[in-house]
């Protein structure tokens, strides 16, 4: 096999893995937040580059372009004389379906248990949801990966605090993963479903206050 897909719970430490146990002069290591296609366009010239020993690239990101990618696909259909690719991400969906179906899938992943969300959502206030998402929008953690976490305990709480949603606002979760495949910057994509709870519950406390 001439790639593999490694998906990992944390890309720093099995980049450090294998840059530690290869022979420094055969591996290459591209490593970023997110891979673009100016980093394709390095890794190909590198890898015409004439060998007689097995070259390992390492390709390690929480996203990927999906130009970078399609420019990497050629090259994982022709690889040239030993040369072998190693994609690294937290999740399979940072890769496009065409990468995935070239490469081995390998899954390291240690699951992690679902955390309640940070703010207590049956007491929501405007002033909370604007303090939390003026907050989040500094964060420097990867939009995608971390913006799915968010939305993961998000629907965590919803279930756990007994927050009652109907299918139109329950689809909003899914629309909201939709939007950070497409890049939507995590703070907005949170800060529509915060206002979308708070919404609900303040209708409901407000029903109940009138019985």
């Amino acid at each position: 096999m001439i790639a593999e897909i490694i998906l990992v719970n944390t890309i720093e430490e099995e980049v450090e893995h294998y840059t530690s146990t290869l022979n420094p002069s055969d591996v290459r290591v591209y490593e970023e937040s997110e891979i673009q296609i100016k980093h394709i366009h390095d890794i190909i010239a590198q890898a015409h580059i004439a060998t007689d020993t097995k070259t390992t690239f390492i390709i390690a990101g929480h996203s990927f372009r999906i130009e970078a990618q399609n420019a990497l696909l050629k090259i994982l259909e022709e690889p040239p004389a030993h040369i072998q690719f190693i994609l690294i991400s937290r999740n399979k969906t940072a890769f496009i379906p065409t990468i995935r179906s070239r490469c081995l899938l390998t899954d390291k992943r240690v699951k992690e248990p679902s955390k309640p969300f940070s703010l207590t959502l049956s007491t929501l206030s405007l002033e909370s949801i604007y303090t939390y998402t003026t907050a989040l929008a500094k964060d420097t953690q990867d939009s995608k990966i971390h913006g799915r976490q968010l939305v993961a305990s998000l629907l965590h709480s919803v279930a756990t605090e007994g927050i009652t949603l109907d299918e139109k606002e329950l689809a909003m979760f899914d629309s909201a993963l939709a939007q950070l495949e497409n890049y939507r910057p995590k703070h907005l994509v949170c800060l529509n479903l915060l206002l979308m709870i708070y919404a609900t519950s303040h209708k409901k406390r407000v029903a109940n206050a009138l019985h």
